[in-house]
């Protein structure tokens, strides 16, 4: 598609953290796998009741960085679009997370045994940080140690 780029690793400013897409690295055994990230949008709270006026909170997500997409699109007054835009998408499957023990809540820690089939397409800037991840149960599951605190959330504005 014309106007369409997939990029392999991105870098949040100011010494963030570089970000790998899955689908277009290979990670060796014995290196970091820098491909799960926490990330956060707007979820609509009234999305299941059609008529009704959105409310938009903010939610928090984990899971594997899939894809990295650059979308130029071109000046076009029949879209209102008086200048070329260049739009950045990431492509996440989620972890589908299990219930986090209540002794484990304040730590920010939280568990997963498996990833969504499905795909999530976010702006990329709602790409947040690299977490850690550690096997448990053998490496049927996984906890998700997200090591930035609750201090480096984001934050939305109307």
């Amino acid at each position: 598609m014309e106007g369409v780029e997939q990029w392999g690793k991105v870098r949040r400013l100011d010494g963030g953290d570089t970000m790998n897409a899955a689908g277009l690295m290979t990670v060796r055994s014995d290196s970091r796998d820098a491909t799960f990230v926490r990330y956060e949008t707007l979820v609509d709270k009234m999305a299941r009741q059609h008529n009704a006026p959105p409310i938009y909170e903010k939610k928090t997500f984990y899971g594997r960085l899939q894809y990295i997409f650059v979308i130029r699109v071109p000046a076009h007054p029949s879209i209102h679009l008086n200048h070329p835009e260049t739009i950045f998408l990431a492509a996440l499957h989620p972890c589908q997370l299990t219930t986090t023990p209540s002794r484990l809540l304040s730590l920010d820690i939280h568990f997963y045994s498996t990833l969504s089939n499905t795909l999530d397409i976010v702006d990329i800037t709602c790409l947040q940080c690299l977490v850690g991840r550690i096997p448990m149960d053998g490496g049927r599951s996984w906890a998700i140690v997200d090591r930035s605190g609750d201090l480096a959330r984001a934050t939305f504005e109307d």
